[in-house]
């Protein structure tokens, strides 16, 4: 593969801001030709392209797509060269958005199911209490006025951008809204979906996963009693 050609690779992991650390380059023998590799380092996802053995200048390109069985695409265009470089880089975007981005999300985001016995509330530190009763007027007051809190809470320590703001404001005010038809043990279930799905929104990593608990565990407690 020409420098020129390889070099243009490098700079659309720069262009999408991956940390090109993470990546590795080498040369292997791919289904008996040789190719240039690029791999994201400790995974198995990997993009390679090959030269067409009489030109320099054309290409086919494969690569492993992010799935459960990280199974490999066919060679593309098939059966045929790419003659123009940039239809090599637009399969290498494809690659890194919708593949490789999505594999450092699920590496970066935090299991808020795990370490539970069978009462989901336990990663929490709920209190195991089973109260069935339904909000009073008073605490749904309270509830509210939490659920601005850890809205502004959210705002401030996550900065969180518009978009993914607009998503946590719907999940938000579902929550409040599920206060006035579910009894208290009921709701807490919404509570912590409604934490796993701001998580994903923003694709927390563990850490930062934490910290959304923490503030979680310290706005509800003081509003409703309900996280011990």
């Amino acid at each position: 593969m020409l420098k020129r050609d390889k070099n243009g690779l490098l700079q659309i992991l720069e262009e999408l801001d991956f940390d090109i650390g993470q990546f590795e380059a080498l040369e292997e023998n791919m289904d008996d030709s040789y190719a240039f590799v690029i791999k994201l380092k400790e995974s198995p996802l990997k993009f390679w392209a090959r030269n067409n053995p009489s030109s320099f200048t054309e290409y086919d390109c494969a690569y492993i797509m992010f799935g459960p069985e990280y199974s490999r695409t066919e060679y593309r265009p098939q059966n045929n060269w790419f003659d123009n470089i940039y239809d090599v880089y637009n399969e290498f975007r494809e690659w890194l958005l919708n593949h490789v981005k999505l594999y450092l999300e699920e590496l970066s985001a935090p299991d808020l199911w795990s370490n539970q016995s069978d009462n989901p509330q336990a990663a929490f530190g709920m209190s195991e209490y089973e109260d069935f009763t339904m909000f009073t007027n008073e605490e749904r007051v309270e509830l509210e006025d939490a659920v601005r809190r850890f809205r502004y809470r959210i705002q401030e320590t996550f900065e969180p951008t518009q978009d993914e703001f607009a998503l946590i404001d719907s999940k938000l005010n579902y929550l409040l809204e599920s206060a006035d038809r579910l009894n208290k043990f009921e709701w807490k279930s919404v509570l912590l979906s409604t934490l796993i799905g701001i998580a994903t929104t923003m694709s927390l990593d563990a850490s930062s996963g934490r910290t959304l608990l923490y503030i979680a565990k310290q706005v509800f407690t003081e509003a409703v009693k309900l996280i011990q």
